[in-house]
């Protein structure tokens, strides 16, 4: 091992992925790190260093910021054990100019509490099976609603599905390790009340295109409740820190996820978007 190869290891943890071959597989594999599980694997081992192009591939499937402090150490871990710790403090370090990182604000360290809670990677695989169609998407987030057992019964009755058409489905998610069955005719999903780590966006190609179907098909029969909207004239570098922000949010929605039949207990869709309409 190397202090590179355990820096990324603890990232690929940190990140949901419990072992190697769920980080390689569950990002797209040999078609998107240009290279084979058992080099990957090296990597990870410390017996060989990635290539800068083989490094960005995996900061890029790391679902952390690039300017992150967990990025930036893993950056300069690279760059120090691949010219040498003369050439890294007497060349490059002055070069970086590396400031001491700043403090999170309370508000931060707060919504960083709240989504410190379990993390699901989801698989090519599972993600295509999730997306099969509205059926199975519409399976896949009641399944996703409640961390307790379900039958096939409720999961129709939930849905409005034919019981035929939820056996089905629940058969296909076991095969993809969507469910699991802890006894005969019961089963669960992780993925419930945890945060859901998809493959990176350029592996999943077209299949977001196919969520975004589906969750609009969803929101085509539903009630706006609640709107908020702004159009201002913003700097788009000073605008990120707001994207963040925003990502944090909805990672704290967690806490207000119902597991019980409350008196107002809906299915929600929450989204913010951000449209660029011109330059200045």
């Amino acid at each position: 091992m190397s202090v590179f190869s355990d820096k990324l290891v603890e990232l690929r943890k940190t990140a949901g992925f419990r072992s190697a071959y769920a980080f390689f597989t569950g990002n797209g594999g040999k078609n998107y790190f240009k290279s084979t599980y058992a080099s990957y694997a090296m990597t990870e081992q410390g017996a060989h260093l990635p290539t800068f192009q083989r490094l960005r591939l995996i900061i890029s499937a790391l679902p952390f910021r690039r300017s992150s402090k967990d990025i930036k150490d893993l950056l300069l871990t690279w760059l120090r054990e691949s010219h040498g710790d003369g050439a890294f403090r007497d060349v490059l370090l002055p070069l970086l100019k590396i400031e001491p990182p700043k403090n999170d604000s309370p508000l931060v360290s707060t919504l960083k509490k709240l989504i410190s809670q379990k993390t699901v990677p989801v698989s090519m695989e599972q993600l295509r099976a999730m997306l099969a169609d509205q059926e199975h998407f519409r399976c896949a987030l009641l399944l996703a609603s409640d961390p307790g057992s379900w039958t096939c019964e409720e999961v129709a009755s939930g849905t409005g599905l034919p019981i035929a058409t939820v056996r089905r489905i629940v058969g296909e998610f076991r095969k993809t390790g969507l469910v699991n069955a802890p006894k005969p005719g019961y089963f669960y999903t992780p993925m419930a009340h945890a945060n859901i780590n998809l493959p990176s966006p350029k592996v999943c190609g077209k299949l977001m295109e196919r969520f975004e179907e589906h969750v609009a098909s969803l929101k085509a029969g539903g009630t706006e409740v609640f709107c908020r909207r702004h159009i201002l004239r913003a700097d788009m570098d000073a605008l990120h820190d707001f994207h963040e922000l925003m990502k944090m949010a909805h990672a704290a929605l967690t806490p207000y996820t119902a597991d019980k039949k409350t008196r107002d207990d809906s299915w929600l869709v929450l989204e913010n978007r951000t449209f660029k309409l011109l330059d200045f």
